[in-house]
């Protein structure tokens, strides 16, 4: 029953579970003139041949964003490729998708592991690779001139004024080492960026799929940038209780992992 309801509410912010249906989406989000960036949902890759798999499943959607020439970057969080098993072989998979990335012209986001340094990501500092970072440590940034990603994740902070200040104050020190992507703002950090036209060069929203229609096109209408985030698999629980705003989406996927359903 949890997992039924659960679904119903997350299944409007993911693209199905296969690379054909976010695929799909994408070229839906792109007739629609929106960009997307497309990430593949796998929990708890504990061993070598599954995040083999997950690194293969990256190559093979970086091959068909490129050849289907569509509006789309891909993002990778390294745990997904193993980097806690293997931080070498993990690194070995990333270098292989970032040099197919430039082979078909698609752009790379990996997704730094928490409590990692940015420096471990220095030897692939070349195109078609960005980084990625948990919001609350947007310092990590700074030490690297990489294109930089701020992910905001499901709590409740953004209801606290002073957490608010601290973000806004984040990202104008982020926006002046260059283009800045926020992803998954809540909505009075992002009405509070976009009270002044500065940013509109170097900002760019990044919001989930499902995301209200009305609010993106109003952005898109006053000439701000904005992505779509398209995420596909069956690890949907997990991303739920850690991208998908809202306290009941949120405690109800808690419930879920808590009795191991997708442990």
């Amino acid at each position: 029953m949890l997992e039924k309801v659960i679904y119903k509410i997350v299944k409007r912010h993911i693209a199905g579970t296969t690379i054909s249906s976010a695929i799909k989406r994408v070229r839906e989000l792109n007739a629609r003139g929106l960009p997307a960036t497309v990430t593949f949902l796998s929990n708890n890759v504990n061993d070598l041949a599954k995040a083999r798999y997950v690194a293969s499943t990256y190559t093979q959607l970086v091959q068909q964003i490129g050849r289907l020439g569509l509006k789309a970057t891909v993002h990778v969080p390294l745990n997904d490729i193993g980097f806690s098993i293997s931080e070498s072989q993990a690194l070995n998979y990333l270098q292989s998708i970032i040099q197919l990335s430039n082979k078909f012209g698609v752009f790379v986001w990996g997704e730094l592991p928490e409590g990692s340094d940015a420096s471990l990501l220095d030897s692939l500092a070349r195109r078609g690779l960005g980084l990625a970072v948990n919001a609350e440590k947007w310092e990590t940034l700074l030490r690297t001139s990489l294109p930089a990603k701020l992910i905001f994740k499901s709590d409740n902070s953004h209801d606290d004024k002073k957490a608010l200040e601290k973000r806004l104050v984040a990202v104008e020190k982020l926006l002046k080492r260059g283009q800045l992507v926020l992803s998954f703002p809540d909505d009075k950090l992002t009405h509070a960026l976009t009270k002044t036209a500065k940013y509109k060069s170097s900002l760019i929203f990044e919001f989930q799929l499902g995301y209200a229609a009305k609010e993106l096109s109003r952005l898109v209408q006053k000439g701000w940038q904005v992505s779509v985030y398209v995420p596909f698999g069956k690890g949907w629980a997990d991303f739920a209780l850690t991208r998908i705003q809202g306290k009941y989406t949120h405690l109800i996927a808690k419930k879920l992992l808590e009795r191991g359903k997708y442990v």
